[in-house]
């Protein structure tokens, strides 16, 4: 298992949920005990209730934000679990990001709770908050540092030399994912590497061979490779068994389709989303 499912984030919300009104509801319920008055007149006032809501709106959001943009990278609940939330490359989420999915689950549950039942259909069970704020929620077995990166990224050992018709307009793209058996996959390349200009970059279970690496049984020794041509990047099945396909399109083997900065790339069994790094 990489993505977490359905039924595993329910259970880490519900144990998130708990601990959270333990703590603000015991702390109001003290407060409230300690100040002058009854104490019931002082819960059934509406001012009362108004604080309540807008407490319980603060801290809900702070725990889930902070939290999840800690180093942690999850709730308690979620930690309980195994459970992480990452971006779409595996990597911890800013502060801004959290919030920004926290209260996007406002309108996953406005939506008669369809943004949250979106997780046990999607692909990479995402919820609406989640698409919404682009990250994942993956076990922690499967975090890159936590496993081998089959690849460190693609730097050029020597100078790059420019012609007229090249530019340099160098970025770098990452593509993360996870092979058949939920270990990481992640790696990344300068999109001026000298070597697309020489040939391309392979991509396959030899690693000898690719120097992009992918240690899978589905992918072939040399399963595709990436090069430059005309300024800019391409991708080529290179006979593969079982095949590569860009944007849920396949490719014909010794056909090549422009490669994008954002998408995603299956290589065999092994699905990749294409990113900047």
């Amino acid at each position: 298992m990489k993505y977490a499912g359905f039924w595993a984030r329910v259970l880490a919300y519900l144990i998130d949920s708990i601990l959270v009104s333990v703590v603000f509801y015991g702390a109001m319920g003290l407060w409230f005990a300690s100040s002058d008055g009854d104490l019931m007149e002082t819960l059934l006032e509406p001012s009362t209730s108004g604080i309540l809501s807008l407490g319980g709106f603060f801290v809900n959001w702070l725990y889930f934000a902070l939290m999840e943009s800690s180093e942690y990278q999850g709730t308690l609940g979620k930690k309980a679990l195994g459970l992480k939330v990452t971006d779409e490359f595996g990597r911890r989420i800013s502060f801004g990001r959290a919030t920004g999915r926290t209260f996007a689950k406002i309108l996953s549950g406005l939506l008669l709770c369809i943004g949250y039942i979106m997780v046990a259909f999607s692909d990479k069970k995402q919820g609406l908050h989640d698409r919404i704020a682009s990250t994942l929620v993956i076990y922690a077995s499967s975090v890159v540092n936590q496993t081998p990166v089959y690849n460190a990224p693609i730097e050029s050992s020597s100078p790059l030399v420019y012609t007229t018709n090249r530019q340099p307009s160098s970025k770098k793209l990452v593509m993360f994912g996870f092979d058949s058996d939920g270990r990481t996959v992640r790696v990344s390349f300068d999109t001026e590497d000298h070597r697309l200009f020489e040939g391309g970059i392979q991509i396959g279970r030899d690693g000898q061979s690719a120097p992009i690496y992918i240690n899978d049984t589905s992918v072939s020794r040399v399963h595709a490779k990436i090069y430059h041509h005309d300024g800019a990047l391409w991708i080529e099945d290179l006979k593969s068994t079982n095949g590569t396909v860009l944007n849920g399109k396949k490719l014909t083997a010794g056909t090549a389709e422009r490669f994008p900065d954002r998408g995603d790339l299956v290589i065999g069994d092994v699905q990749l989303t294409i990113g900047e790094s």
